[in-house]
This record gives structure tokens, C-alpha cells and sequence, in this order.
């Protein structure tokens, strides 16, 4: 199906963080920080997602979690459409399109919405010789901008990569497809985590010391000298 492609080129070691409501991450239990069976991760850690969580009304009740390792990492412009993808996109908004267009969805702008980095945002069309936003036009409350990332994580878990890298309101997301390439076992059950929303607010100046005296890497491996579990380990 994706005749060339080699998803080992996209090999590389990376350290991302994961928000969530839940203090053990399951597939039962996944709500904040998810699509559907898509996961959403942010580059770096936690301390820097502490400093985005105004647009959570919820702060004290996220735990933070980290993932380090090597895997597959592929931008959104970089996918291979399929057909798979491709009818989900048109079955999710082609009679909206077509009722605000006037015309039916052409496989071009389908492939465009999917391969966008940013999909609330960067994907425009000209109408009445001005240019609007995809979301305002198919969906108010812009559920239209997550589905098209699950449907991202979820073809780029066909092409055999664990992540798809894209852009949304937090920043830089890594979107990860939990039910497919035995992604739960090498990624979920090995995300670490952390702490809760409030215990690093309150500790954030004492674990940043504690990593710059004591030659430490980053927070992961500050996280697991201090005995902190992976998500297999809860």
C-alpha cells in the first residue's frame, strides 16, 4: 500500500510529555489528552507544559507523565494519503463542504486537510474572493481539528511510524495510535509518570536544581533516580 516507504528512516530518540486527568494511563481510562485511540504528546517536559495549562480549566487534577525512547517520528506533510483516510475525511465533512462551497471535496483538498501540520488552522480556501478557515467552516467548536489528527495518527500507524508530528494550540504535538503496531506495550506501558499538576508548580525551582547539581539529564531520568513508576509498573 505504501509501496517505497521505510518507516525505519524516521528512527530517532526523543523525549516527549503527556497530560492527562487519569494517574494510570489505560485504554479504559484515557480522556484528557486523547482522540479516540489517538494520544497526544508535547515535545519536551513537563515543566514547560505547566506554563501552557492556562487553557486547562482543570489544573489540579492533570498528572503529568514522560516518554523517552526511540521511535518513529514522521511530520503530517510527509504521510501517504490512503484511501482509508481519505473516505473518513469525506463522510466527516463532505455534505458540509458541499453545502457551503457549493461543489463536492476533491481528493487534492482531502489530501491537503490530511497532510496539513496544522489542522485548525493552516487550511484555506478562497470563497467570495476571501479566504476561511476549514474549522469555521465544517465545525464551531473545531471537534473537525481533532478528528483529522486521530485520523493522522491513526494512517501514519498503517505506514508502520509510531508518531505524526503536527501543530495545534498547545504547540508542537506528537500524535501516537495506541491500537495499532503494538504501540501500548513499547510507549504507553513506558511513559513515567512524573506527578500531578500541583506537586510540580510547587517543586518546580527544587527538581530544576536538583538536575543542574547533580550532572542529570532531564526530568525523566530526575523522575525514575527518585523512584518514580512506569505506567506498567502502577
Amino acid at each position: 500500500m505504501f509501496e517505497g516507504f521505510d518507516a525505519k528512516e524516521w528512527m530517532k530518540e526523543i523525549e516527549l510529555s503527556h497530560v492527562s486527568m487519569n494517574s494510570k494511563f489505560n485504554k479504559e481510562n484515557t480522556t484528557t489528552g486523547c482522540a479516540g485511540e489517538s494520544v497526544f504528546f508535547s515535545g519536551g517536559v513537563p515543566m514547560d507544559a505547566c506554563r501552557t495549562m492556562g487553557t486547562y480549566p482543570f489544573n489540579d487534577d492533570l498528572y503529568f507523565w514522560t516518554f523517552k525512547g526511540f521511535v518513529s517520528v514522521i511530520p503530517a506533510c510527509q504521510l501517504i494519503t490512503d484511501d482509508i483516510a481519505r473516505d473518513e475525511i469525506r463522510s466527516l465533512i463532505g455534505r458540509r463542504f458541499k453545502a457551503f462551497m457549493g461543489r463536492d471535496i476533491t481528493d487534492e483538498e482531502i489530501e491537503e486537510i490530511i497532510e496539513s501540520e496544522d489542522t485548525g488552522e493552516s487550511i484555506k480556501y478562497e470563497h467570495d474572493e476571501d479566504y476561511v478557515n476549514m474549522c469555521d467552516i465544517l465545525n464551531h467548536d473545531h471537534d473537525f481539528g481533532w478528528e483529522a489528527q486521530r485520523i493522522q495518527a491513526e494512517l501514519a500507524g498503517r505506514m508502520g511510524v509510531d508518531f505524526v508530528e503536527g501543530i495545534d494550540e498547545q504547540g508542537t504535538v506528537f500524535i501516537t495510535d495506541q491500537s495499532q503496531n503494538d504501540v501500548f506495550e513499547r510507549i504507553i506501558d513506558n511513559m513515567v509518570l512524573i506527578g500531578s499538576y500541583e506537586d510540580l508548580e510547587e517543586r518546580e525551582e527544587e527538581i530544576d536544581n536538583e538536575i543542574d547539581e547533580n550532572g542529570i539529564r532531564d526530568i525523566h531520568e530526575w523522575a525514575l533516580k527518585n523512584g518514580a513508576k512506569r505506567n506498567s509498573e502502577i
